[in-house]
């Protein structure tokens, strides 16, 4: 990742980040267990608007799997997002209600924060 991202910064004008629009934290095994969630990352947010909403995925969500990888980690997940570029798909599998679903998801721009 570092070196795509120095030959990125190389080239002039802005640099174009991927961009999925979700927030989510692990869920350990043992809530997994209590709960009967899946096992994987909960979703905690979508942003209004980004790629992940118009893919149809929802705060409670449980991701399981990041490009058929189990999904464990948010660094993983933003890992494989930063491997990626605006317009490229990204296949997630997750668990909504007890019952397994994929969204590919075409990756958006990393909207531009702050002056």
């Amino acid at each position: 990742v570092a070196i795509k991202e120095a030959n990125e910064l190389i080239k002039p004008g802005p640099v174009p980040r991927p961009y999925l629009g979700l927030r989510a934290v692990p869920v350990p095994a043992e809530t997994s267990a209590a709960t009967g969630k899946a096992q994987g990352l909960l979703v905690t947010g979508i942003d209004r608007g980004s790629p992940a909403q118009k893919a149809g995925l929802r705060t409670g969500d449980v991701l399981t799997a990041i490009t058929g990888k189990a999904a464990e980690r948010t660094d993983q997940l933003v890992g494989e997002v930063l491997e990626l570029r605006p317009g490229d798909l990204l296949t997630l599998r997750y668990d909504r209600g007890g019952s397994p679903h994929t969204a590919k998801v075409t990756l958006g721009t990393q909207p531009a924060t702050g002056p």
